[in-house]
């Protein structure tokens, strides 16, 4: 894996310059989060690999970070990537008391999503964070990947995915790579570094189910 930072700009080129102030989701709340786990930001950023300045950005929105950033930064901070969204239960203080006694809803648009680098929408599907298990739907661009080439993910799980819509290459380390269609699942250790890529001219859905 490299280390090199993967964060690019979430506007279109010409928008978003220095004079121009720019809002995002994803930035304050892993700000928030990095807070709340008493980590410094040039620490988290030595812990990435990356300098102080391309995290900041990231974190005060005129930046966005990669899917393979992004789940860089939550591991770092030793926190599923379930806590980088808001709504219920959601501080890094549920890590330790998950309620699972008690019923959570959360309805229509609660839980936002996250747009990351390329386009890519990530999308909570349970109430609040499960303490061994994560639901999400991820949506690629046609062109968007995970990370650039060359570049893999891996964090803790074993996942598997189902092909929801569109279609995507799943690619790993060793050169191996299966594309994907509409109703196909794909399923591996999640450490097993590898890279989504949408290469066709449609847009890609995905189930994902992670367990720790």
């Amino acid at each position: 894996m490299t280390t090199r930072d993967t964060a690019t700009s979430p506007f279109p080129e010409g928008a978003g310059r220095d004079d121009e102030p720019i809002t995002t989701e994803i930035g304050p709340r892993l700000r928030m989060l990095r807070h709340e786990r008493g980590v410094s930001l040039r620490d988290l950023a030595a812990r990435l690999g990356i300098s102080a300045s391309a995290l900041s950005q990231i974190e005060n929105g005129r930046m966005l970070p990669s899917v393979n950033r992004l789940v860089t930064i939550m591991a770092a901070l030793d926190l599923p990537l379930a806590f980088a969204f808001g709504g219920e239960g959601s501080g890094p203080e549920d890590v330790q008391t998950p309620g699972l006694g008690e019923v959570s809803v959360a309805r229509a648009g609660e839980i936002e999503p996250i747009v990351l680098s390329t386009g890519v929408v990530y999308e909570r599907l349970t109430p609040r964070p499960m303490p061994s298990l994560e639901l999400f739907r991820s949506t690629y661009p046609p062109g968007s990947a995970s990370s650039p080439p060359g570049e893999f993910l891996r964090h803790p799980g074993f996942e598997s995915g189902h092909m929801l819509a569109g279609a995507v290459t799943v690619e790993y380390d060793d050169g191996t790579a299966y594309p994907l269609g509409e109703g196909d699942a794909i399923s591996h250790p999640a450490t097993r570094p590898h890279r989504i890529a949408n290469r066709s001219a449609q847009p890609a859905v995905i189930l994902w189910l992670t367990v720790h």
